[in-house]
């Protein structure tokens, strides 16, 4: 029985070293995401990465990069999700940014590994962390 690799939700932080080309293994692993079809984005992640662009041209270059990926997109269940990892999360010291909440609640719901190089995102119960 062959069983698939699952899609990788690459979050912005992913994103940002890939698109400066300073880590060959965060470029070798973005690309072979990308190139292999596992490679997922959200809303969130696209709105983060324009706004921290300035240049018009390097914006819809950004645009174009991720719709190479597979969109998937906030639900009425994935934000009662994001909710209750945020208290699980403050009840217990380990706080993540709501943004940050959403996008780990959208891969859990979706059954996505999270590719990202923020350390918060270890206190997730049940996330599936991509290591290239």
């Amino acid at each position: 029985m062959t069983t698939s690799a699952p899609s990788v939700l690459i979050e912005t932080s992913a994103w940002v070293r890939y698109l400066r080309r300073r880590d060959p293994v965060v470029q070798n692993a973005v690309a072979g995401l990308v190139q292999s079809g596992r490679a997922v984005v959200c809303g969130t992640v696209l709105t983060e990465l324009i706004g921290g662009e300035r240049n018009p041209v390097n914006q819809e270059r950004v645009r174009s990069l991720l719709q190479a990926a597979r969109h998937i997109e906030f639900d009425e269940e994935t934000w009662f999700r994001a909710g209750v990892l945020l208290a699980y999360l403050r009840q217990r010291g380990a706080a993540i940014p709501t943004p940050d909440a959403l996008i780990a609640a959208l891969a859990l719901q979706h059954g996505c590994a999270l590719y990202t190089l923020d350390g918060h995102f270890q206190h997730v119960q049940d996330l599936q962390l991509y290591a290239p």
